[in-house]
Protein backbone atom coordinates (compact mmCIF):
# COMPACT_ATOMS: atom_id res chain seq x y z
CA UNK A 1 0.00 0.00 0.00
CA UNK A 2 0.92 3.63 -0.28
CA UNK A 3 -1.02 6.45 1.35
CA UNK A 4 -0.12 10.14 1.20
CA UNK A 5 -1.84 12.87 3.20
CA UNK A 6 -1.19 16.27 4.79
CA UNK A 7 0.97 16.26 7.93
CA UNK A 8 0.19 18.57 10.85
CA UNK A 9 2.38 19.13 13.88
CA UNK A 10 3.66 21.86 16.21
CA UNK A 11 6.13 24.37 14.78
CA UNK A 12 8.89 26.30 16.57
CA UNK A 13 6.30 28.84 17.86
CA UNK A 14 4.24 25.94 19.31
CA UNK A 15 1.45 26.49 16.76
CA UNK A 16 -0.28 23.43 15.29
CA UNK A 17 0.23 23.88 11.53
CA UNK A 18 0.49 21.91 8.33
CA UNK A 19 4.13 20.97 7.87
CA UNK A 20 4.01 19.17 4.55
CA UNK A 21 2.98 15.70 3.44
CA UNK A 22 3.39 12.29 5.03
CA UNK A 23 3.67 9.10 2.99
CA UNK A 24 3.03 5.65 4.44
CA UNK A 25 4.31 2.84 2.19
CA UNK A 26 4.31 -0.77 3.29
CA UNK A 27 2.72 -4.18 3.67
CA UNK A 28 -0.14 -5.28 5.90
CA UNK A 29 -0.84 -8.97 6.44
CA UNK A 30 -3.08 -11.08 8.64
CA UNK A 31 -3.86 -14.66 9.55
CA UNK A 32 -6.93 -16.00 11.26
CA UNK A 33 -8.35 -19.41 11.75
CA UNK A 34 -9.27 -22.33 13.89
CA UNK A 35 -6.56 -24.91 14.40
CA UNK A 36 -8.06 -28.13 15.67
CA UNK A 37 -11.35 -28.02 17.54
CA UNK A 38 -10.24 -25.74 20.37
CA UNK A 39 -7.50 -23.30 19.31
CA UNK A 40 -8.34 -19.98 17.58
CA UNK A 41 -5.80 -17.44 16.36
CA UNK A 42 -6.07 -13.96 14.87
CA UNK A 43 -2.79 -12.25 13.99
CA UNK A 44 -1.83 -9.22 11.97
CA UNK A 45 1.30 -7.32 11.10
CA UNK A 46 2.04 -3.93 9.59
CA UNK A 47 5.46 -3.13 8.16
CA UNK A 48 5.81 0.33 6.65
CA UNK A 49 8.08 3.24 5.87
CA UNK A 50 6.41 6.41 7.17
CA UNK A 51 8.23 9.42 5.68
CA UNK A 52 7.75 13.17 5.73
CA UNK A 53 8.16 15.29 2.60
CA UNK A 54 10.61 17.41 4.62
CA UNK A 55 12.66 14.30 5.52
CA UNK A 56 12.57 12.04 8.55
CA UNK A 57 9.70 10.15 10.16
CA UNK A 58 6.39 11.49 11.49
CA UNK A 59 6.05 11.70 15.27
CA UNK A 60 4.48 8.67 16.93
CA UNK A 61 4.29 6.40 13.88
CA UNK A 62 6.03 3.03 14.28
CA UNK A 63 7.42 1.25 11.23
CA UNK A 64 6.40 -2.13 12.70
CA UNK A 65 3.21 -3.12 14.50
CA UNK A 66 2.34 -6.78 15.20
CA UNK A 67 -0.55 -8.21 17.20
CA UNK A 68 -1.62 -11.80 17.85
CA UNK A 69 -4.71 -12.90 19.79
CA UNK A 70 -5.24 -16.55 20.70
CA UNK A 71 -7.72 -18.55 22.73
CA UNK A 72 -8.06 -22.21 23.66
CA UNK A 73 -11.45 -23.61 24.69
CA UNK A 74 -11.20 -26.26 27.42
CA UNK A 75 -13.71 -28.66 28.97
CA UNK A 76 -13.15 -27.15 32.41
CA UNK A 77 -16.46 -25.80 33.80
CA UNK A 78 -18.09 -26.54 30.44
CA UNK A 79 -15.83 -24.36 28.28
CA UNK A 80 -13.48 -22.14 30.29
CA UNK A 81 -11.31 -20.39 27.69
CA UNK A 82 -7.82 -19.01 28.39
CA UNK A 83 -6.90 -16.06 26.14
CA UNK A 84 -3.63 -14.34 25.26
CA UNK A 85 -2.80 -11.20 23.33
CA UNK A 86 0.71 -10.15 22.34
CA UNK A 87 1.39 -6.71 20.84
CA UNK A 88 4.75 -5.55 19.48
CA UNK A 89 5.16 -1.86 18.66
CA UNK A 90 8.30 -0.73 16.85
CA UNK A 91 10.29 2.37 17.68
CA UNK A 92 8.47 5.72 17.39
CA UNK A 93 9.97 9.18 16.92
CA UNK A 94 9.01 11.85 19.46
CA UNK A 95 10.93 14.49 17.48
CA UNK A 96 13.89 14.35 15.05
CA UNK A 97 16.34 13.92 17.96
CA UNK A 98 14.44 11.45 20.19
CA UNK A 99 13.10 8.01 19.27
CA UNK A 100 11.28 5.77 21.76
CA UNK A 101 12.44 2.13 21.72
CA UNK A 102 10.29 -0.76 20.52
CA UNK A 103 8.30 -2.65 23.16
CA UNK A 104 6.02 -5.65 23.55
CA UNK A 105 3.09 -6.19 25.89
CA UNK A 106 1.26 -9.36 26.87
CA UNK A 107 -2.35 -9.63 28.08
CA UNK A 108 -3.69 -12.87 29.60
CA UNK A 109 -7.26 -13.72 30.43
CA UNK A 110 -9.99 -16.23 31.10
CA UNK A 111 -13.45 -16.23 29.54
CA UNK A 112 -16.47 -18.38 30.34
CA UNK A 113 -19.90 -18.43 28.69
CA UNK A 114 -22.96 -19.73 30.54
CA UNK A 115 -26.75 -19.54 30.70
CA UNK A 116 -28.31 -17.00 33.03
CA UNK A 117 -32.03 -17.66 33.05
CA UNK A 118 -32.92 -17.66 29.35
CA UNK A 119 -29.96 -15.47 28.38
CA UNK A 120 -26.51 -16.35 27.17
CA UNK A 121 -24.05 -14.61 29.48
CA UNK A 122 -20.32 -14.51 29.97
CA UNK A 123 -17.67 -13.43 32.40
CA UNK A 124 -14.15 -12.39 31.47
CA UNK A 125 -11.10 -11.68 33.60
CA UNK A 126 -8.09 -10.04 31.91
CA UNK A 127 -4.67 -9.03 33.19
CA UNK A 128 -3.43 -6.42 30.75
CA UNK A 129 0.28 -5.60 30.43
CA UNK A 130 1.19 -8.67 32.48
CA UNK A 131 4.88 -7.73 32.85
CA UNK A 132 4.03 -4.13 33.85
CA UNK A 133 5.92 -2.65 30.89
CA UNK A 134 6.39 1.12 31.32
CA UNK A 135 5.79 2.62 27.88
CA UNK A 136 4.81 5.94 26.34
CA UNK A 137 2.33 7.00 23.67
CA UNK A 138 3.40 9.76 21.31
CA UNK A 139 0.28 11.88 20.69
CA UNK A 140 2.07 14.67 18.79
CA UNK A 141 5.61 15.89 18.30
CA UNK A 142 7.17 16.40 21.74
CA UNK A 143 3.96 15.30 23.50
CA UNK A 144 3.88 12.02 25.43
CA UNK A 145 1.39 10.23 27.67
CA UNK A 146 2.32 7.26 29.78
CA UNK A 147 0.50 4.10 28.70
CA UNK A 148 -1.47 2.22 31.34
CA UNK A 149 0.63 -0.10 33.48
CA UNK A 150 -0.53 -3.55 34.62
CA UNK A 151 -4.26 -3.60 35.21
CA UNK A 152 -7.03 -6.09 35.88
CA UNK A 153 -10.52 -6.03 34.38
CA UNK A 154 -13.52 -8.18 35.18
CA UNK A 155 -16.48 -8.00 32.80
CA UNK A 156 -19.94 -9.54 32.86
CA UNK A 157 -21.80 -9.67 29.53
CA UNK A 158 -25.26 -10.83 28.48
CA UNK A 159 -26.96 -11.29 25.09
CA UNK A 160 -30.48 -9.87 24.95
Amino acid sequence: FQISKPYFSFDAANAFVRQGEVRHRGVETSLSGQFGKRFHLVAGALFMQPRLSSGGRPAGTPSTLVRADANYRTDIFGGLTPTASLTYTGSRPVNPDLVLPAHATLDLGLRHTFKLGGLTAGVRLVVQNVFDEATWRVVAANTLYQEDRRRFTLSLMADF
